[in-house]
C-alpha cells in the first residue's frame, strides 16, 4: 500500500494488524524474560494494553481524534511496566498529532520522537538496554532520512530496521541480558508491534490461526444490579470537555465558577484544566444536569459513566485508612482479607495488575487515606498512572516487593491510631522485618550470577539475585540460605506453598531443620502461581 499520509481509519487497521502480530509472537516475547522462571509476561502485558485500546476505541477518520481515545483507553487498560510504557508511547504520539486529521512521514517522525520522550518521563529511573533505548535509537538514528514527502511504508521500513539493530545490541548495554543470553523482551515486543504496522502497508495481514487468544478486555459487571435493586448512590461521571469558542470565551473560562455550578447537582468533584480541555470526575444523581451544564461551555471528547450501586462498597462513613493489595493465590487472598485488606486485586499468574484495576479500587474505597501494597515492582507505574488519572492526593504506596512483605506489613498495622505517619511507619517496619526468597523450577538452561542453571532444576532467588540451583529441592534451599551472612541470627522460616506445590512437608521440614536447627519452620497454603515456594525469614 503506497501512501504518503495516514488518517485515523488506515491507522486503526494498521493497529489491528499490529495487535495480531503481538498475539502471534506473544509466547516468544514472554519467553525472553531474564530469569528462567515461567512468569514471562512482557508480551502478554503489551498485547493486553494495545488490545484494550484497539477494541474500546471507536473508528474515526480524523487521526488526532482517533489517537485521543486510543491513548486514553490504553492508559486505562495498561498492565505491567511494559504495558504502561507502551501506553505512554501512544500518549506521546497523540500529543504530537492531536490536531492532525492526517499525518505525513515528517509528522510521524516527530510523533515517534515525542513518544519515546514521553515514555522516558514516565519511568523514574530509565534503564538503557530496554524498550526505551530501542524506541529512542530507532527514531533518532533515522530522523534525518525522513521528510514530509517520504512514503509511509518507507518510513516504517527504515524505523523497524534501525530498531532491530538497536535491539540486537541491548545485551551489550544491560549486562544481565548478556549473562542470561537474551535480548530485551520489551524492545522485542515493541519491534513486533511496529513491524505489524508495516506489514499492513505491505498487504501482509497477520494470520491468527495458530495464535492463542485470551479475553482480557475490560468489561462492566452488572450481575448485582437488577429489576429489584434500589438506586441510591447515583453515578460517577468522568469526562474530558473540549471548551469551544463558539459557546463562550475559552481564554477566560473560570474553573472555580464551573466547579461551583457543578456542586449544585454533584458531589466529590475533582477537576483540572489542561489548555482548552477540562478533565473532571464527579458523582451525581442527575447526570443529565451535569451534561447540560457542560454543553454550555463545550462538547465532550470522552465521557464515562458508572452506576455506583453496582459497586459492593456501601459504607456510609469513611474509614481512616483503607488498604489495597495485589495478590495471586486463593490462600494468600484469604489471608490478606483476614488481615484487614479492603480490596485485593488479582495479580494473575505474573502479579501484574491493570491500571484500571487500581482506578476502580481507588474509586470504590471509601477512606480518608489509602495505602497500596503493589507486592511487585512492576505494578508501581500502573499505580502511579491510576493516581494521576484520578488526581488522587490521599494515596500512599508502600513499596512491597512480594506478597510475604505485604503480609507482614499488614500484620504490623495496629488499628488503634489516626496518626497516618505512625500507621505507615508501622507497616514499613513490618515489611522490613522479613527477608524473602523465591523457589521455582527452571524452564531453560542458562547461567546467572555465575550460577549454572539447567532446565527443570530448582532455583532459589533473593530479589533479582540467583543464589543457587540444583536438581534436588532441599539442597537448593539449604545451599541458597547458607550464603546469607546473618542466617544464624534468624529464628523463623515461613514457606508459602504455591499452586503446584507437590512436595512432602515432613521431608522438607526435616531437611531444613537438619541444616538449620535453630529455625522454626511453618507452612501456609498460599496457592501462588509460578513460584513453587515463597520463603520468608525472620
Amino acid at each position: 500500500m503506497v501512501i504518503t499520509s495516514l488518517n485515523g481509519t488506515i491507522f486503526e487497521e494498521m493497529l489491528k494488524n499490529a495487535l495480531n502480530n503481538l498475539k502471534v509472537n506473544e509466547k516468544v516475547i514472554n519467553s525472553m524474560n531474564v530469569f528462567p522462571v515461567p512468569d514471562g509476561d512482557t508480551g502478554s502485558n503489551m498485547r493486553v494494553t494495545l488490545e484494550n485500546g484497539v477494541v474500546n476505541t471507536k473508528p474515526n477518520n480524523h487521526l488526532g481524534d482517533y489517537l485521543k481515545d486510543l491513548s486514553r483507553n490504553m492508559l486505562i487498560g495498561a498492565r505491567g511496566n511494559s504495558g504502561v510504557i507502551l501506553s505512554q508511547f501512544f500518549k506521546g504520539i497523540y500529543e504530537e498529532l492531536k490536531r492532525c486529521s492526517i499525518a505525513n512521514s515528517g509528522e510521524l517522525r516527530d510523533a515517534f520522537i515525542n513518544a519515546y520522550k514521553m515514555a522516558y518521563k514516565a519511568v523514574s529511573k530509565p534503564t538503557e538496554g530496554t524498550i526505551l533505548t530501542v524506541a529512542r535509537e530507532g527514531i533518532e538514528n533515522i530522523k534525518d532520512q525522513v521528510s514530509r514527502s517520504t512514503k509511509i511504508d518507507v518510513f516504517f521500513s527504515i524505523y523497524v530496521a534501525e530498531m532491530k539493530k538497536s535491539l540486537s545490541y541491548t545485551p551489550e548495554l544491560l549486562p544481565i541480558l548478556k549473562e542470561a543470553g537474551v535480548i530485551d523482551s520489551g524492545g522485542a515486543g515493541y519491534v513486533v508491534l511496529v513491524e505489524g504496522l508495516l506489514m499492513y502497508l505491505h498487504d501482509e495481514i497477520v494470520d491468527l490461526d495458530n495464535a492463542k487468544e485470551e479475553d482480557f478486555i475490560i468489561t462492566t459487571d452488572i450481575d448485582n444490579f437488577n429489576a429489584d435493586s434500589k438506586f441510591e448512590l447515583g453515578y460517577e461521571i468522568s469526562f474530558h470537555l473540549q471548551l469551544l469558542n463558539g459557546k463562550g470565551d475559552v481564554t477566560n473560562f473560570d474553573l472555580d465558577k464551573f466547579n461551583d455550578d457543578l456542586e449544585k447537582n454533584a458531589r466529590d468533584i475533582v477537576s483540572s484544566r489542561e489548555g482548552d480541555v477540562v478533565i473532571c470526575d464527579v458523582k451525581t444523581m442527575e447526570p443529565s444536569k451535569i451534561i447540560e451544564l457542560c454543553q454550555k461551555y463545550g462538547e465532550f471528547v470522552s465521557f464515562d459513566m458508572e452506576n455506583l450501586d453496582i459497586k459492593s462498597n456501601k459504607e456510609t462513613t469513611k474509614k481512616f485508612l483503607g488498604k489495597v493489595a495485589v495478590v495471586s493465590g486463593d490462600g494468600l487472598k484469604e489471608i490478606y482479607h483476614d488481615l484487614g485488606c479492603d480490596i485485593v486485586i488479582d495479580g494473575g499468574k505474573t502479579m501484574n495488575a491493570y491500571s484500571s484495576d487500581f482506578i476502580r479500587a481507588l474509586r470504590e474505597l471509601n477512606a480518608l487515606n489509602i495505602v497500596i501494597l503493589p507486592n511487585d515492582k512492576n505494578n508501581i507505574l500502573a499505580i502511579n498512572q491510576a493516581v494521576d488519572f484520578l488526581s488522587k492526593k490521599n494515596v500512599n504506596i508502600l513499596k512491597t516487593n512480594n506478597v510475604l512483605e505485604g503480609y507482614y506489613a499488614l500484620a504490623s498495622d495496629v488499628n488503634d491510631s489516626d496518626n497516618l505517619d505512625y500507621r505507615i511507619n508501622q507497616m514499613e517496619e513490618g515489611k522490613n522485618m522479613i527477608e524473602t526468597f523465591g523457589v521455582f523450577a527452571s524452564v531453560r538452561d542458562c547461567t546467572l550470577n555465575d550460577v549454572r542453571i539447567k532446565k527443570d532444576d530448582y532455583v532459589i532467588v533473593k530479589g533479582d539475585i540467583v543464589l543457587d540451583s540444583y536438581s534436588d529441592l532441599i539442597k537448593t534451599i539449604v545451599k541458597g540460605l547458607e550464603k546469607l551472612e546473618a542466617i544464624d541470627e534468624k529464628s523463623t522460616l515461613i514457606i508459602s506453598k504455591g499452586k503446584d506445590y507437590e512436595f512432602d512437608d515432613d521431608e522438607l521440614l526435616n531437611g531444613i531443620s537438619d541444616a538449620f536447627p535453630n529455625l522454626e519452620v511453618s507452612f501456609i497454603e498460599g496457592g501462588q502461581p509460578v513460584y513453587s515456594m515463597l520463603i520468608g525469614l525472620l
